[in-house]
């Protein structure tokens, strides 16, 4: 008679491993590029728990809002967006680190108050992440070619 197969293990990611997986992703990023996604992560680490309750019990999406700022808060994201069209490489590895694993793994053990308002949320707040980031990507272009 065969042994029973072993129960799947589960692994946590250590602080470690996650510093590990995010200058992997910053190296992909040329370095005339990283600045900007280091902007993201900053962004994303000074997050306030309360503003993303309100952000998760509204239903703005972040392209929303964007569209919504006034001339100086987009003039900010020119400069980004400037220099994501004018390569393809600053593209794909901008592309490549703003990513939904990363992002977690930075509300995770960077910003632990705005982890656990989405871990609170549930599955509707991991959906409206995800969809947040698709939107900061759409915001700086990373989807479009040059």
């Amino acid at each position: 008679m065969p042994e029973p197969l072993p129960e799947v293990i589960a692994l946590d990611v250590t602080p470690k491993l996650y510093h590990e997986r995010k200058e992997y992703y910053l190296r992909q990023v040329p370095q005339a590029a990283r600045y900007f996604v280091n902007q993201y992560f900053e962004f994303i680490k000074g997050l306030n728990p309360y503003d993303v309750m309100d952000w998760l019990d509204k239903g703005s999406s972040l392209k929303e809002i964007y569209e919504k700022q006034t001339f100086p808060e987009r003039i900010a994201i020119a400069g980004a967006r400037g220099l994501i069209k004018a390569s393809n490489r600053i593209r794909a590895g901008a592309d490549q680190a703003i990513n939904f694993e990363v992002t977690c793994y930075t509300l995770r053990f960077e910003n632990p108050g705005v982890w656990e308002v989405i871990e609170a949320y549930g599955a509707a707040a991991f959906d409206k992440l995800r969809q947040g980031i698709d939107d900061i990507k759409d915001i700086l272009k990373l989807k479009e070619a040059a």
